[in-house]
């Protein structure tokens, strides 16, 4: 690799077209002369539990019992799901990197089933979030939710999503402190033959016997670390006291749960919105961490070049698809990273309703 700082040719509607396309057709792209071009192995990390021989789990009785064990884990960590008892919860937390709103920030939530009343105050923001008879309303519903809260809120509540369907699934057993863990990747589609981990796979490393979850990553570069220490017990969930996120290895997050108790005999006025929310209209919900790649344009007077992935890690409005806040998750070559930043904040994505948190596989191209 020479070119420590490439020089794109972009069409940004190429871009913004690219982003609809799968993973797992873009694990290699085609060079000018019809060959598949190399792709990059994933940084060396020492938050990266599998580092090699993590094998595809092909016969039926493999999957079943993968998707089994993360069903378990899943089941574990749903404090929003059917028959949880209302609650409260309080957290306090730590954010720290670049992204706009930084320091000590508190959430708190009170949970019944359909209703749901949230707060959350980080630097400059504070709002009010209330969900009742189908509706979402919040003290300033057309501002952004920032993206270290949507980030605590994903931790808490949403790490393992739905059922990855029919897509490859790659496990292998680690150890950390002393204690066996199960790995297990989900993907699109990688080859068959043991490997480290790929850049389009994410990750759920879970005790076995327990079927705690211990890390999240959701893709290479950011890691959410599940620590069980002083558990909490909750109606038979276990839920871990302390949360940390590493993004680049550097800590970005430190999550602690001060609270979480049954909520009896709430009074139902408090899931009702004010009239000033009302009368602000209905505001939006945060989605589902989701991923997808973006190729960028091949180099200029450079006929041997590779890709390199950069995964960025951005928030989009619900309103128009436009980036609100982006960060890379690598940082070896700061100018690289710099460059898919500025890639994908030129980018328009298309608008959900949701406010987006997603981690984009930015393919860029450097000389071999």
């Amino acid at each position: 690799m020479t070119n420590p700082r490439p020089h794109f040719r972009i069409s940004w509607t190429f871009v913004s077209l690219l982003a609809a396309i799968p993973c797992s057709l873009l694990t290699a792209a085609p060079s000018a002369r019809g060959q598949a071009m190399a792709l990059a192995a994933v940084p060396d990390t020492p938050l990266e539990l599998v580092t090699g021989g993590a094998r595809a789990l092909i016969t039926p009785e493999e999957r079943d019992d993968a998707m089994a064990l993360l069903d378990r884990a899943r089941l574990n960590i749903s404090l929003h799901a059917a028959g949880v008892p209302p609650f409260q919860m309080k957290v306090s937390f730590t954010a720290t990197g670049g992204s706009q709103f930084e320091g000590d920030g508190t959430m708190e939530e009170t949970y019944a089933g359909p209703l749901l009343r949230w707060t959350e105050r980080l630097a400059s923001s504070s709002q009010m979030h209330i969900v009742a008879g189908g509706q979402a309303f919040a003290t300033n519903p057309k501002e952004p939710i920032p993206l270290r809260v949507q980030m605590v809120r994903g931790a808490i509540f949403q790490p393992i999503g739905p059922a990855p369907g029919t897509g490859m699934i790659r496990a292998q057993t680690v150890q950390r402190d002393g204690q066996q863990l199960t790995c297990l990747l989900l993907s699109g589609s990688v080859p068959t033959t043991p490997m480290a981990r790929q850049w389009v796979e994410t990750e759920f490393c879970i005790d076995p016997d327990t079927a705690l979850l211990h890390s999240w990553s959701m893709a290479p570069g950011i890691y959410v670390n599940y620590d069980y220490t002083d558990a909490i017990q909750f109606h038979g969930r276990t839920v871990a006291r302390e949360i940390t996120v590493v993004e680049a290895n550097k800590p970005v997050l430190q999550i602690h749960i001060d609270s979480l108790k049954d909520a009896d005999n709430l009074d139902p006025r408090i899931f009702e919105p004010t009239r000033e929310m009302t009368s602000a209209g209905p505001a939006f919900a945060l989605g589902y961490p989701r991923r997808f790649p973006m190729r960028a344009g091949l180099l200029e007077n450079s006929p041997e070049q590779m890709i390199q992935p950069v995964i960025v890690h951005a928030t989009l409005s619900n309103v128009d698809g436009r980036v609100i806040e982006a960060e890379a998750l690598q940082d070896t070559n700061p100018q690289l990273a710099q460059d898919a930043v500025e890639i994908v904040e030129h980018s328009r994505f298309p608008a959900t309703g949701l406010q987006q948190e997603v981690f984009i596989n930015v393919q860029e191209h450097v000389a071999q």
